[in-house]
């Protein structure tokens, strides 16, 4: 009934036996009554966005990220690697809240040009998913377990009390209690994932660099192994400092390089086999001793020198990556350079073939993951990563830094066509920005509901 036949229906009634209306009685009705109307319709807006917010904030928190696939199938096939690494996104989960399975790398990737913003991945071998290791991970170094199963942590900055161990297929960590609190050099990790070769030195007094506690190690380090499921620590007297490791195939001998010395020595006990180098040259870093057990990775070294707090001069042999990498064959003792200055060896596909990563050195990305004819052949180019500026806002090309790889999957490894990363649940912090915000329009929306529905009732 709309205003006209409102005021026609009073005018026809018979109201001589009532007294008088108020003058303005009409028109606060028909006030009240438009009133009515509006906070009907208020409070059905009000609830009805209440419920999109509420249903887009659950969304948010239950399913993954818009553009990830359901969980990968995590069985251990053929290890494969996809043709494009994805690029950088604040939205990938960690291993805590869906473990990817087992891992043919992990990497920092990410930028620092003008705010920090780095993430510690892990690829999965079997499909193509991502994963940040969290705050586990934060500050600390990293070894991957050959079967890529297992992430081994300890401190960057700090004391070593115990090596983290973070598995990769259950998102479970356990530690493993050292000796006695340390700076720690993790150097490498046994074929059979059991036992991992370590340095370590007394904390420098001056922990203001970055890399104290590896310069330290470089200087004075000693050699120990743990055997990870037993807990046993080893020291290995006579060697120092030890800046480099590799387990032999069968894990039954270590070599290792005190200053530009290489020995291999057998766990246990026995003598040690010198391995001579040119001058400037000495072990590859990671996985250097063939699948064969005939040859060693080898890399270019230097001498860094720096003033201590005293006044004085202190030095330490580092790795010097630019000029590229080489091999040693053990039973002859020939070494030779491989003409690729821009590489660092990552580890073996077989006897022949090196598995290498070349960055750009450009900043537009296109970093590259390559397998490598040994005898001067062919190069074939694995997987490449974004060249897109995707991190700090858009505004920066992103870099790959501590590249790490599954070396007892490399032989198998083969290439496939990337697909849809899976990047699991969003991180918690997306659920606070996003259902903090939605909470408060709820708690709002049903206040102002409230109060609306006393107001009508009156």
């Amino acid at each position: 009934m709309n205003d006209q036949q409102l005021t026609t229906l009073f005018a026809e009634s018979d109201l001589s036996g009532q007294p008088d209306l108020p003058p303005d009685y009409l028109p606060a009705l028909l006030s009240r009554a438009r009133r009515s109307v509006r906070q009907r319709r208020l409070v059905t807006m009000l609830a009805a966005a209440a419920v999109v917010l509420i249903a887009l904030g659950l969304t948010a928190v239950v399913r993954p990220h818009a553009t990830s696939l359901p969980p990968a199938d995590r069985h251990s096939g053929t290890p494969t690697i996809p043709d494009r690494i994805a690029p950088y996104s604040r939205l990938t989960g960690e291993v805590a809240a869906s473990p990817p399975g087992r891992a043919l790398m992990i990497y920092e990737y990410g930028s620092g040009e003008l705010f920090n913003e780095w993430q510690s991945l892990a690829l999965s071998a079997d499909g193509d998913v991502y994963r940040q290791l969290g705050a586990v991970a934060e500050r600390r170094q990293w070894l991957l377990s050959p079967d890529g199963r297992t992430v081994i942590l300890a401190e960057d900055a700090r004391a070593t009390t115990a090596l983290t161990l973070l598995d990769l297929t259950t998102g479970k960590v356990r530690e493993v209690r050292l000796p006695e609190a340390s700076g720690v050099v993790l150097l490498a990790v046994s074929p059979d994932g059991r036992q991992v070769a370590y340095s370590s030195a007394p904390l420098p007094e001056d922990m203001s660099a970055g890399n104290s506690i590896e310069f330290q190690n470089a200087q004075l380090g000693t050699l120990s192994v743990v055997d990870l499921t037993t807990g046993t620590v080893t020291a290995v007297p006579g060697y120092q400092p030890v800046v480099a490791a590799s387990f032999s195939p069968d894990g039954r001998r270590l070599a290792i390089q005190a200053k530009r010395k290489i020995s291999i020595i057998t766990l246990g006990g026995g003598s040690a086999v010198p391995v001579d180098l040119p001058d400037e040259w000495g072990m590859a870093p990671q996985n250097a001793w063939s699948p064969d057990g005939t040859r060693l990775a080898t890399t270019t070294w230097r001498t860094d020198s720096w003033q201590t707090l005293d006044g004085g001069t202190a030095s330490a042999y580092v790795v010097d990556s630019w000029y590229g990498y080489g091999l040693v064959d053990l039973a002859t003792g020939t070494h030779r350079q491989l003409n690729a200055s821009t590489d660092t060896f990552l580890g073996w596909r077989d006897r022949d073939h090196a598995i290498v990563f070349a960055p750009s050195g450009l900043d537009n990305g296109d970093d590259e993951i390559a397998e490598v004819a040994l005898d001067g052949g062919a190069r074939t180019s694995l997987t490449r990563f974004d060249t897109g500026k995707t991190c700090e806002l858009g505004s920066q090309t992103c870099q790959t830094l501590r590249l790490t790889v599954a070396a007892g999957l490399l032989p198998d490894l083969t290439t496939r066509p990337a697909g849809d990363p899976d990047r699991g649940p969003w991180p918690t912090w997306v659920w606070l920005v996003v259902g903090v915000p939605l909470l408060a329009v709820a708690l709002v929306a049903a206040l102002v509901v409230r109060r609306l529905r006393r107001r009508a009732a009156r």
